[in-house]
């Protein structure tokens, strides 16, 4: 098996590590720098960021290949130019109260490019970015640009449509770490159960789910036990882990990376984590019992 070792990026990051999944979407509009700021300031060890090409070759932040999910537009992502796609308002379906109110309709939140996320926040010291490709024709595109800035030991590479990530696997250099697509994951729970992981083929560093209520039926700690034996990180994402309550049940069983849409509650349960682990000071050793140096071992008579 790999070791987080043999990756510096995820050398860098600490034993579970926490990002915001498209930069928070339940606490600001999803891949805005909006959301990004905010995540960041809490601050989190991951960025996680979905990546389109735009009709004129931009690195461009959204989910969904439609604009509709999130803006006032309608059509493909690959079918609009930057400038099109700057006019459409980035915040017009975000809400916090289901759908009553939208409060950041109109305030001037803009589709953002991969290069503004990296002008911003590559300063922010240890931060690491998650490109995680939506289409294949914006991986090459995107390597080049990390290649650019000299950043790939900051950089975590992803995508769950198996045509995207086998073109991502393609083109990736050594040093960056890849999580697995959803093909490659249905093939190892099904491994997994049939008692045949151990022989099964690898070819990814980070391996993970969707925990939707469905999935999460079919985990239990001893698949993730299994599956950590085989690849260094073991990440979800998705509503099951965007609760405080879902966030301990799955650190608990041994994941240790968390990809969700409230890191805010995420970095209060790590927090609270920490802060259990934490010497008490009450059972810190006492300089009373220290040892006399009068009884430490006379240096003639150690061996020689």
């Amino acid at each position: 098996m790999l070791n987080a070792s043999d990756f510096p990026v995820l050398a860098q990051l600490p034993p579970v590590s926490f990002g915001a999944h498209r930069g928070g979407s339940e606490v600001g509009p999803a891949n805005t720098l909006y959301s990004y700021r905010k995540s960041v300031a809490l601050p989190v060890h991951i960025l996680e960021i979905d990546l389109h090409l735009s009709l004129d070759g931009n690195i461009v932040l959204m989910h969904d290949p439609t604009v509709a999910t999130t803006t006032n537009g309608t059509g493909h992502i690959r079918e609009k130019t930057l400038d099109e796609l700057r006019q459409l308002d980035a915040a017009y379906w975000y809400t916090e109260d289901g759908g009553m109110t939208f409060p950041l309709r109109g305030t001037g939140i803009t589709v953002p490019t991969l290069n503004e996320v990296l002008d911003e926040f590559v300063s922010v010291r240890g931060l690491v970015f998650f490109l995680d490709f939506k289409a294949a024709a914006a991986a090459a595109p995107a390597l080049r640009e990390v290649e650019r800035r000299g950043i790939g030991d900051r950089v975590i590479l992803g995508a769950v449509l198996p045509n995207v990530n086998a073109e991502v696997l393609r083109l990736r250099p050594a040093h960056m770490p890849l999580a697995a697509d959803a093909w490659t994951m249905l093939k190892l729970m099904l491994a997994y159960w049939f008692g045949t992981l151990r022989f099964a083929t690898i070819k990814h560093e980070i391996l993970g789910f969707p925990i939707t209520d469905r999935i999460a039926r079919l985990l239990s700690p001893a698949m993730f036990a299994a599956l950590r034996r085989r690849a260094p990180v073991l990440a979800l994402f998705g509503p099951g882990v965007n609760t405080s309550a879902g966030q301990r049940t799955f650190l608990s069983w041994g994941a240790n990376m968390i990809i969700t849409d409230r890191p805010d509650r995420c970095r209060a349960v790590l927090d609270e984590s920490d802060a259990r682990h934490e010497p008490d000071a009450r059972h810190e050793p006492d300089a009373r019992h220290e040892p006399d140096a009068r009884h430490e071992p006379d240096a003639r008579h150690e061996p020689d």
